[in-house]
């Protein structure tokens, strides 16, 4: 496509109105979203044969990379 707009867009509403119109639409849908999240999460976890979670430590890693040595101060 080589050709240019010949005009800009004109906003007919402000986009703090029309933004506060969707607010509602917004939130229903994060939830929706959060819920089937958290679903999947406990069909996943009842699947695996419901394991003991008490132990996990979401935090810690027991692997670690090589050291890099940085190349850009030479």
């Amino acid at each position: 496509m080589t050709g240019t707009l010949s005009s800009p867009a004109v906003r007919i509403k402000p986009a703090e109105e029309v933004a506060a119109q969707y607010q509602d639409f917004a939130v229903q849908r994060l939830a929706a979203g959060a819920t089937v999240l958290a679903r999947l999460w406990w069909l996943g976890w009842r699947e695996a044969g419901s394991p003991d979670m008490s132990d996990f430590r979401s935090w810690y890693y027991p692997v670690k990379p090589d050291f890099v040595a940085p190349d850009y101060l030479k």
